[in-house]
């Protein structure tokens, strides 16, 4: 019978009567709610930079698995306790995931406000900042709860965190910026204008 592989992104173990292990291994699974909150973002409003986010998410997920692959660094000892040490741990998808998700989100912010430099948009400052303020702690305890569970070393951590923070930025510079300018002429294209597609990333 061939090794049956769990999806690692669902896939958490924690120690039983471990209260913090509880509140970690919710944490650990905040990656994946990311990413099921940004497609039903997209699909509720259509927005292209939804769109552009979750084709980012992809991108910097098979570039951390691409790396795991290549750099191929078992996991810590304590892996064995979560049963999880059949795949590499260098470095860690899930932190690199939320690091990402975060690094798009403040950046985007500091877009939004700098076109409404001067307007007094109070709404947006206020909604701008609670986004900010939930990204960074969420980033945190994913960073935390994989190496308290026995996933991932520091090291790995920290390499995931750091890969996600220059991709987000990469994307976002690179990417999402320079194709926004796009965005008007795709949602007023005929086939936008079919798909309900919009861009409001600057409203």
């Amino acid at each position: 019978m061939p090794f049956m592989k769990p999806f690692s992104l669902t896939y958490v173990r924690y120690p039983v009567d471990d209260v913090f292990g509880f509140f970690a291994a919710l944490a650990s699974l905040m990656p994946f709610c990311v990413i099921v909150a940004t497609f039903g973002a997209f699909f509720a409003r259509r927005e292209l930079w939804d769109l552009g986010l979750l084709v980012g998410i992809l991108a910097n997920e098979v570039l951390a698995q691409f790396l795991k692959h290549v750099i191929d660094e078992p996991r810590p000892d304590s892996c064995a306790l979560v049963d999880f040490c059949k795949t590499s741990g260098m470095p860690s998808s899930h932190a690199s995931l939320a690091w990402f998700a975060c690094s798009i989100a403040v950046l985007n912010f500091r877009r939004r406000a700098a076109a409404h430099l001067g307007t007094q948009n109070r709404v947006l400052d206020s909604f701008g900042k609670i986004l900010v303020m939930v990204h960074v702690p969420i980033a945190l305890a994913v960073s935390t709860s994989r190496v308290y569970l026995g996933y991932h070393s520091f090291a790995q951590v920290a390499a995931g965190s750091v890969l996600g923070l220059v991709a987000g930025a990469a994307w976002h510079f690179f990417v999402m910026v320079p194709f926004a300018s796009l965005f008007t002429t795709l949602e007023t294209s005929p086939l936008g204008e079919f798909l309900g597609i919009r861009d409001s990333s600057l409203v």
